[in-house]
């Protein structure tokens, strides 16, 4: 079926207001804008490398595992971690730009799928603008590992659904690839679904649907991409499931009121603004329209009776269907007789401005001031990394522990794997039932052979007591005849650059069994100095 675009010819008053959007060719508009500000963006996050959050750290050792699941997530983010060692900068930096990248994408996706389902293309550049200027996309994805990943491929989603059930059957098969690799992101994505079927059947398509070879092919697409996942399930007691389940419970309604309203501000915002510029509300009139408003706001409603129901609401869990619901309201709404672009088209220049310049200056405070022992653990990663090496002249093959041991599989020099195993029948069974056994992060094929053999390090938190229950409390894996060879140490750290950034650090040692010189370390510039407390 063709896309019957339905034209609309502004007044002329309005047609020259909007001179700067470039609308006789929007397409190349939206590209030169969204490319710029994604350019900004990762010049920025590269040039001031801020220390990645602990959903880096998961990823990156989900990466070095490239298993096909992990205990939160499905293979995709760990396996885009992985491209992050042929980044010819740093993986922090990888970090911060795969993310840009990633959201450039994916806001290219949410201008075609705006294309497609408003009519006036003024509304449909509006929309892509507002949408990628707003802190949901540039600024509060940044510290997940899997949110990301859906705001790139959630709008090619609904643009290959809108377009196989519209348009043409052959983006069946772009449907059946992108929705099981954005399911590979995250199990949130299985949630649209039912609601995709719902569609098909209240357009009464079903049977033209059915008969259509593409929708088969796109089927066996997905099925191939997840295959891998249910497999890896079903070998690890469903440690993702069961992980989701332990975090269910425990919020009041009002949490979930407080959770919506920091997740959807942006929607609330941007149908402010509109409303201040003489918009008007106006339900779309095409099916296709309705059905992704229906897509966008349905699941948000039914979510929130859930979560009212259950509790256990997080903040991360909704954030990816703001997308969706921004571009909702700008959907259901028109300029009145009255209205004008102008004022959500520089409110969008604004805020876009305005976040640029907060994150460079939080991000340079936190550098040049911050004495928080986290924003200082690529130093701290960097001196214990020498202090290993000085000490028994091999490379850290294993170090973890705490969340600040964990983080030395990015910042030391040697990119120690965590000490961590999957655990066994018999830790499980002594894992309360409210809890998790798993670790969110492990090495497959830990033994502990390799374990003596190589030597591991155990980091405890900042400041805390020197004792093997503060250092390997996160560790329930491991053997009792390994506990009793591990030697601890109370290590003062004290950046080299900040005179009054000093504190203790308690760690555990398992000497390696293997010696051998290695002068991989010789040469090397170390922010921190490590100084063992007698």
């Amino acid at each position: 079926m063709p896309d019957s675009r339905t034209a609309q010819t502004p007044p002329a008053d309005i047609h020259h207001e909007l001179t700067l959007l470039d609308t006789e060719s929007p397409g190349r508009t939206v590209a030169r804008v969204i490319g710029i500000y994604g350019a900004l963006w990762i010049l920025l996050t590269v040039l001031l490398s801020p220390i990645v959050p602990y959903d880096a750290v998961e990823a990156w050792h989900w990466g070095q595992g490239l298993e096909a699941g992990s205990p939160k997530n499905p293979w995709l983010v760990g396996s885009v971690a992985a491209l992050g060692r042929f980044w010819p900068l740093s993986w922090p930096a990888f970090w911060y730009a795969s993310h840009v990248v990633a959201v450039v994408i994916g806001a290219w996706g949410c201008w075609k799928l705006c294309e497609r389902l408003i009519p006036d293309t003024r509304r449909a550049v509006l929309a892509v603008l507002m949408m990628s200027f707003s802190a949901t996309i540039s600024i509060d994805m940044l510290p997940y590992n899997d949110n990301y990943l859906l705001m790139m491929l959630w709008p090619w989603m609904w643009y290959g659904f809108i377009r196989a059930l519209y348009d043409d059957g052959r983006y069946w098969l772009m449907l059946g690839a992108v929705m099981a690799l954005a399911g590979m992101a995250k199990y949130t994505t299985v949630l649209y679904l039912p609601f995709m079927l719902v569609i098909v059947l209240v357009q009464g398509r079903l049977r033209a649907t059915l008969t259509q070879p593409w929708l088969w092919g796109g089927v066996l697409v997905g099925l191939a991409l997840i295959a891998p996942n249910l497999y890896w399930l079903s070998q690890h007691d469903y440690a993702a499931f069961r992980w989701f389940s332990t975090r269910v419970g425990g919020n009041s309604a009002w949490d979930v009121v407080r959770v919506y309203f920091a997740v959807f501000y942006n929607a609330l915002l941007m149908a402010g603004v509109l409303l201040l510029a003489r918009w008007r509300w106006k339900l779309p009139e095409r099916p296709e329209t309705q059905a992704f408003v229906i897509m966008a706001v349905v699941p948000v409603v039914l979510l929130g009776g859930y979560f009212a129901l259950r509790g256990g609401v997080r903040t991360e869990w909704m954030m990816p269907f703001a997308v969706p619901l921004g571009l909702a309201v700008m959907m259901c709404m028109v300029p009145g007789e009255h209205g004008r672009y102008r004022l959500p088209l520089y409110c969008s220049y604004v805020l876009a401005v305005l976040m640029l310049c907060g994150f460079c200056a939080s991000k340079a405070w936190q550098a040049m001031y911050s004495e928080r022992p986290r924003e200082h653990v690529a130093a701290l990663s960097d001196a214990l990394n020498s202090w290993w090496r000085e000490r028994y002249e091999l490379p850290l093959v294993y170090a973890g522990g705490s969340r600040m041991g964990d983080w030395m599989g990015i910042y030391a020099p040697d990119h120690p794997r965590v000490p961590t195993r999957w655990p066994s029948a018999a830790v499980r069974a002594l894992t309360p039932v409210d809890h998790s056994p798993y670790p969110n992060i492990y090495t497959p094929g830990l033994t502990d052979e390799l374990l003596l053999r190589d030597g591991a390090m155990w980091v405890g938190e900042a400041n805390s007591s020197c004792s093997a229950p503060n250092v390997l409390e996160l560790d329930p894996s491991l053997s009792a005849s390994l506990r009793q060879r591990i030697e601890y140490h109370t290590l003062v750290f004290q950046q080299s650059s900040m005179p009054r950034t000093s504190f203790a650090v308690c760690v555990g040692v398992l000497p390696p069994a293997r010696h051998g010189v290695v002068g991989a370390a010789d040469g090397v510039h170390h922010e921190g100095v490590m100084t063992e407390d007698e």
